[in-house]
């Protein structure tokens, strides 16, 4: 092996795992992803959000395809469905979208998933009502909805996010292509 070709493979293997992990059913760690075989995801809005749809077509832009769609039914049956004992254990692939109306300037993401294979099931992404970037904090709790973890500071996926627009990591670009797949 030349240096150059272990050079790169250091790097590659010293790279963070892109995607986040949770506790598993036995107490051990799995890594949150959609299953193999999830062409698409249903975004429900609970209030317009200009910068839920931009964020939308940001992602759509990196995954490669139209991962994220419009919904069929009318979020108030989305909503009914989410609080309805009942009727959530139905619901997959799903990403609904709240608005906060607090002062708060940072959004949050709950996923849910399999805690047997790691597999996201839904995800609740609520975007602040004040932010001096909503667009990037939109972006940055979408891809929390894709499964990817926070990564280095100065890029999209930082814990805390910079004064407007930042890339995201390399190593983190190229998993979400393979997202689904």
């Amino acid at each position: 092996m030349g240096f150059l070709s272990w050079l790169r493979a250091a790097i590659s293997s010293s790279s963070p795992s892109p995607f986040m992990a949770r506790l598993g059913l036995h107490g051990g760690m799995v890594t949150l992803h959609w299953p193999a075989g999830t062409s698409q995801l249903d975004v429900y809005l609970e209030n317009d959000s200009p910068t839920a749809e931009e964020a939308v077509f940001y992602w759509n832009a990196q995954v490669g395809r139209r991962f994220f769609a419009p919904p069929i039914p009318p979020v108030a049956d989305i909503l009914r469905a989410f609080a309805d004992p009942n009727l959530r254990p139905h619901l997959k692939g799903c990403v609904l979208v709240r608005m906060d109306l607090s002062d708060s300037d940072h959004g949050t993401t709950h996923i849910e998933y399999d805690k047997r294979t790691g597999a996201i099931i839904n995800a609740i992404i609520t975007l602040p009502g004040k932010s001096k970037h909503p667009a990037e904090v939109a972006k940055h709790e979408f891809a929390h909805a894709l499964g990817l973890d926070h990564g280095p500071d100065g890029t999209l996926m930082a814990a805390h996010l910079a004064d407007g627009p930042a890339p995201l990591a390399g190593y983190q670009a190229r998993a979400v292509k393979g997202i689904g797949r």
